[in-house]
């Protein structure tokens, strides 16, 4: 079938405008609109400024889309995310989300190998419990990243064996307890601590059934 055009039209000479116009055909004839306005509709269905305001959007599987935060604009959380097909998937409100607009396609965090803990949700602030989310966060057995902030737990991590934690400088604080406990009542071996700011009652608690266990370049403090 031949292609059909609404109207021939001259190329536009030189660079695009915001104020230009542009022609839009819909069902009730002929319009022109700015530039600028088919911009903003454009950015509005690429991004979201929360996570749930993405969840909210009517989206197609392959679409690619970015959020400006988490909770709120510019709270850290902010991330792509890529609509996919997964009617099986189940949402962990960290790497995968329900839209609400569909029963079947989800929204899939797109990571670089490793796990930013804002993106799943914490606040880092040093007043919100991010205890639940950083534990959460570990269960996905990715490396995490803790952007430079105070994240503050109400109760001790226990990391696993054979592995590296890093917090890339950030604080860990814990008011009620130490930050991180590891042999009380299991095995743990081949663990590296590192790059922390250790902040409360106690820093890291070693007990017998901890072994070979490095701690580097961390500080510890009130």
């Amino acid at each position: 079938m031949d292609t059909v055009k609404v109207r021939e039209l001259p190329v536009k000479s030189g660079p695009l405008s915001l104020t230009d116009l542009l022609i839009v055909e819909d069902n009730d004839g002929t319009k022109t609109t700015e530039v600028r306005q088919f911009r903003s509709l454009l950015q509005q269905s690429i991004y979201f400024n929360t996570v749930e305001d993405m969840k909210s959007a009517t989206l197609n599987e392959g679409d690619v889309v970015q959020t400006l935060g988490f909770r709120e604009i510019n709270d850290g959380g902010g991330a792509l995310y890529k609509i996919v097909y997964a009617p099986t998937d189940l949402d962990d409100g960290m790497t995968i989300h329900y839209l609400h607009t569909s029963d079947t396609l989800r929204a899939h965090l797109i990571t670089d190998g490793s796990l930013n803990v804002l993106q799943c949700g914490a606040f880092g602030d040093g007043v919100s419990d991010d205890y639940s989310i950083i534990t959460k966060a570990m269960s996905k057995n990715m490396p995490l990243y803790f952007p430079k902030r105070i994240y503050k737990i109400s109760g001790p991590l226990e990391l696993k064996s054979n592995t590296i934690f890093d917090m890339d400088g950030a604080t860990l604080f814990n008011p009620n307890s130490s930050c991180i406990c590891l042999g009380l009542d299991k095995g743990i071996n081949n663990v590296i601590i590192r790059n922390c700011d250790f902040r409360g009652k106690y820093g890291v608690e070693l007990y017998p059934h901890a072994n070979r266990i490095t701690i580097e370049n961390c500080t510890f403090g009130e």
